[in-house]
Parts: structure tokens; C-alpha cells; sequence
């Protein structure tokens, strides 16, 4: 592979990325059918060989192709060659190294933004500047006509060129694109594949159970109508993931709580009751967190809303954790040194545990941030 220019993706975050595409494509476009057939480079005889961006035309062929090469792949349920054809046409894409799912789900849900909008407005080869053209001879950017879609140029330190992808400025913009270009005809070649990134973006994550994408294929349409980007029913499903979460969580306390003696200063077995419950609740928010974010999938600002609320409350429930096993540390130590439990002793060695909680706390705190 030639060397990468900077705020190119790195191998390994190419790979992972490539990997979300293909899982997205594999609920996107449903079961397995059918047979793969055989585009772009024949990688069962050169694994190695790198995709062709020598010029815009090659880069928008290089992507349209191994994207649909991918889908095929899926539909024929060969995993490996999915993953390769994937990978590939990630690399057509100026995108910031990924750091975490969130980005990573972005950067699929822009990849199919960018096949459909492709499929639409992608000019005939003949009108892109090709290979054919000495490399001083092609552009620094290239534009397809009657479009804001950019492809650019990048070249190693000496002036050698590396390749063009379509630049991280396009990314940005790609649902404004879509949603702008909904209107053209897509071209017969890949009349197929129509409406995939809609179909993305209104359905469950691709890791959601089968019962709830069963439950949701057969919602009737109005609960696909969108209220601030996002379908009704995604609204509705967030509400009762946390609505459910909270309900429980309040159930545990109420049937549990009582047996905890945490008033008394040196409480035993009971004292552990408060942290086991907190235990619980952290747990019931890591699940919430996953049903909403993974199952559900809402995207755009209120994914961001989403995760950042259920941080917030899964940190607190960790300080308060923190507070709680500190103070059922202090009680084993005074009950092991047999200390009186209103002594200078007893009240010192709660000192140091409750220290260690603000410690541990301060730890969380930062790790939010």
C-alpha cells in the first residue's frame, strides 16, 4: 500500500471502520441471496494490491465498485471477502482517525451517504480526469460538476503521487448532500441498492435481537415519520428503555433497601445491601446505554444527547459507589482491629477511607471530561 497522508486513516482504524460498513450493510440490505459476482481487483489472486485513487476517476469508480462488490460478498455470506471489499472502499474516504463507536458509526452512516449520493450524481468516466493524465498533469482538487463534491489530491513529501480521496469537507457535508439530491434518478446499475442510508438511518442498529427488528418491520408506517431527525418510534423505544431502567432500579431499592442497616456504625453483612444496589443500577444503566445507543441507534446530535446523559448518570452511580465500599472498608477495619467504634482510632481510620473515595472520585471525574 503507498504511504497515507496526514488525517488519512490508519490501517488498523481502516480496518475497524471497514468492519462497521459491512455490519451495517449486512442489516441494510437484509439476508444473505444469491451469488457474489467478481468486480474490482481479483484479491483471491493479489491480496496485496491496493485500491486504484490514481485519479478522481479512478477513486469514485474504486468506491462505487467495491461497495457494491461488498454487498455482494454479504449477500453470498462470504464474511472474508466482505471484509476485504469494505476496507477498500473506506479507503476512497479523507476521515479522521476514529476513537470511538460513535465515530465509527458516523463514518459508516457517511459512506452510504456518499454510495447513493455516487450513484446519483457521479459523472460517465469520460468526464473525470483519468489515469491517463501524467500526475503534474492532474488537479490538486477536482470537483463533479454541478456539485460541492470534492476530491483531493495528496502526495508524499517530495511531490509523488499518492492519491485521491474524497475530501474530509465533502464528509462533512454528505447528509446535506443527500438529502438534496433525494429527487434524482439513480442510475440502473445501482437501482438495486436505492435507499439504503434511509433505511440505516430510520432501523435499529445493526446489533439489535432479532425480536425487535421483527417488531419493528411490522410497525406501521406513521411510526417512520421523523420528529427531529429521528422516527417516532426511535423516540418512543428511548422513553421506555430509561422509563423501564428507572422503574426497576426504583423496584430494587424498594424490596432490598430495607434489609440495609448502614445507620448503625459497624453494620456487618448487611452494609454491603446499599453497595450491591448501586452494583445493580450501574448495571441497569450499562444495559439502558446499550439498548438505546446500540439497539435503538439514534444518530446525529441525539445520539450524542443520548450517550452523554446516561455518562453522566453512570459516573455519579460510581462515586456513589466509591463512598459506599470506602465506608464498608472503614467497618472491616475497625471490626478486624477490634476498635471501639466511637474512638479517635475508629474515626481516623473512616477519615483515611472516605479521603481515598474523594481520591477515586476526582479519578471519575476526570475520566468524564
Amino acid at each position: 500500500m503507498f504511504p497515507r497522508p496526514k488525517k488519512v486513516t490508519e490501517p488498523g482504524a481502516v480496518a475497524m471502520a471497514g468492519r462497521t460498513i459491512l455490519a451495517v450493510l449486512v442489516f441494510a440490505l437484509g439476508a444473505p441471496v444469491g451469488a457474489a459476482a467478481q468486480e474490482g481487483a481479483d484479491l483471491a489472486k493479489y491480496p496485496l494490491d491496493p485500491p486504484d485513487t490514481s485519479s478522481p476517476r479512478a477513486t469514485i469508480e474504486t468506491f462505487l465498485t467495491e461497495t457494491v462488490a461488498t454487498i455482494r460478498a454479504q449477500r453470498a455470506g462470504d464474511l472474508a471477502e466482505m471484509e476485504a471489499r469494505g476496507d477498500r472502499a473506506f479507503q476512497a474516504m479523507e476521515i479522521e482517525r476514529p476513537t470511538n463507536d460513535a465515530e465509527f458509526l458516523r463514518s459508516a452512516e457517511s459512506a452510504l451517504y456518499l454510495f447513493e449520493l455516487l450513484a446519483r450524481v457521479a459523472p460517465s468516466p469520460a468526464n473525470a480526469p483519468g489515469s491517463s493524465l501524467a500526475p503534474d498533469e492532474l488537479p490538486r482538487t477536482w470537483a463533479i460538476p454541478h456539485t460541492e463534491i470534492v476530491l483531493k489530491r495528496f502526495d508524499t513529501d517530495t511531490g509523488e503521487l499518492i492519491g485521491y480521496r474524497f475530501a474530509a469537507e465533502t464528509i462533512e457535508r454528505l447528509p446535506e448532500f443527500y438529502q438534496r439530491s433525494q429527487s434524482l434518478p439513480i442510475r440502473k446499475r445501482f437501482a438495486e441498492y436505492a435507499g439504503i442510508a434511509e433505511v440505516f438511518r430510520l432501523r435499529p442498529g445493526f446489533e439489535a435481537p432479532l425480536f425487535l427488528r421483527q417488531i419493528v418491520q411490522r410497525l406501521p408506517p406513521r411510526w417512520f415519520d421523523t420528529f427531529g431527525g429521528e422516527p417516532w418510534w426511535k423516540w418512543f423505544a428511548i422513553l421506555i428503555s430509561m422509563l423501564g431502567g428507572v422503574l426497576f432500579v426504583a423496584l430494587l431499592f424498594r424490596v432490598f433497601g430495607p434489609l440495609d442497616n448502614r445507620g448503625q456504625e459497624t453494620s456487618g453483612a448487611r452494609g454491603l445491601v446499599r453497595p450491591l444496589l448501586i452494583g445493580a443500577t450501574i448495571a441497569v444503566i450499562a444495559f439502558v446505554q446499550t439498548v438505546t445507543v446500540d439497539w435503538i441507534r439514534p444518530t446525529g446530535v441525539e445520539r450524542e444527547l443520548v450517550i452523554g446523559l446516561l455518562s453522566v448518570l453512570l459516573h455519579v452511580a460510581l462515586i456513589w459507589l466509591a463512598f459506599e465500599l470506602s465506608r464498608v472498608l472503614a467497618d472491616v477495619v475497625i471490626r478486624l482491629r477490634d476498635v471501639r467504634a466511637y474512638t479517635l482510632d475508629a474515626q481516623l481510620v473512616r477519615v483515611v477511607a472516605k479521603l481515598v473515595a474523594v481520591l477515586v472520585s476526582i479519578y471519575i471525574l476526570v475520566d468524564l471530561t
